[in-house]
């Protein structure tokens, strides 16, 4: 499955370099080294991410984490937007993947409390990366791109409406209430607040 992930990039041209401004169409496959350094930088990006947020990360705090240089940095990213887009497609990947396995299967309130942990665990490696409405100029993108690959449409048949407000609906409650900070923040004990949220998420998935 290729598809658009939320930087415009197709799917297929994930292990290829960045950078440079050129014609990504023409970009090349790296080699294992590079792959280790593209790595190597994206899991850089979601720890300065989790320490700074999104806005207060910079292409410094990146490469001092890697241990490299601002050149390597731009022989694979363009700019800073950039790697971000790649750390959200990563977790938009995951966040997927665990939507798709909660909407297509026999609704409980064990699935939705696994669900619930599962999400928490997303949102604590990759902080605001994780919440498709972290930021406003590719909130639309990446809502569409989850959409895609959690409620895929039927080529010539009707959308599925009841599947389309239920994504929507189950994301929206993880984004807000799964991270404990969030929690903490109104006074409500987190592991309280999580079981709530596994029996809000329960009631949107028997719908």
């Amino acid at each position: 499955m290729t598809g658009t992930d939320p930087g415009g990039l197709r799917r297929d041209e994930a292990e290829t370099g960045g950078g440079g401004g050129g014609d990504r169409s023409k970009r090349t496959p790296l080699s294992r080294r590079g792959q280790r350094t593209r790595t190597n930088l994206i899991e850089s990006g979601r720890q300065a991410i989790l320490e700074r947020g999104i806005d207060g990360t910079r292409v410094d705090d990146v490469v001092t984490r890697a241990g490299t240089s601002h050149g390597t940095f731009y022989l694979y990213f363009a700019n800073i937007d950039e790697l971000v887009d790649h750390i959200e497609l990563v977790c938009d990947n995951e966040t997927a993947s665990l939507l798709s396995e909660a909407l297509r299967t026999e609704p409980s309130p064990a699935r939705a409390t696994a669900l619930v942990g599962a999400a928490s665990s997303i949102h604590h490696r990759y902080g605001e990366a994780a919440s498709p409405w972290a930021q406003r100029r590719n909130a639309d993108s990446r809502l569409t791109y989850l959409h895609e690959q959690v409620v895929p449409k039927v080529p010539g048949g009707p959308t599925d409406v009841a599947g389309s407000v239920r994504l929507l609906s189950v994301l929206a409650v993880l984004d807000r209430l799964v991270p404990d900070g969030t929690a903490r923040a109104v006074g409500i004990d987190p592991y309280s607040a999580r079981t709530q949220v596994s029996l809000l998420v329960g009631q949107l998935l028997d719908r």
